[in-house]
């Protein structure tokens, strides 16, 4: 009898560990490129709720499962958001486009001043004065 008990006991200690790994997503996020270079810091979370996780610098992520979620959802500034229903899957790995890069910006004054009444020094730099600053 005591050894029915442990024996018991063992399959589902067996059985509960399996379940808890089942339930749980793993993968990778990498740049949609020829390189499939791996994408740090990407959000990953699972739409309408509060379960979210980061890729490591690899790429890499894992995130428990829901009942009642089945759309996942990618996200990093600089790429295209990505939203994937997920069924039985336990392993994706999953590719975001970049998005356009910003254009030239360019910043123009007309005029240098200081302003000594502020306890913030803050300081405009014309295009002249910084000609001036870089011959430095």
């Amino acid at each position: 009898m005591f050894f029915q008990r442990i024996r018991f006991t063992g399959v589902v200690l067996l059985w509960s560990v399996s379940a808890a790994f089942a339930q749980t997503l793993t993968g990778k996020v990498a740049e949609a490129d020829s390189k499939n270079e791996p994408l740090a810091g990407a959000n990953v979370y699972w739409l309408g709720t509060s379960i979210h996780t980061q890729t490591d610098p690899e790429g890499a992520f894992s995130i428990p499962k829901t009942a009642d979620q089945r759309r996942l959802v990618v996200s990093l500034v600089g790429y295209q958001s990505d939203t994937l229903t997920i069924d039985s899957l336990t392993s994706i790995t999953i590719y975001l486009k970049s998005t356009n890069q910003l254009q030239e910006v360019t910043v123009t004054s007309s005029a240098t001043s200081i302003d000594r009444l502020n306890p913030i020094q803050t300081e405009i730099i014309t295009k002249q004065s910084f000609g001036k600053s870089r011959l430095l």
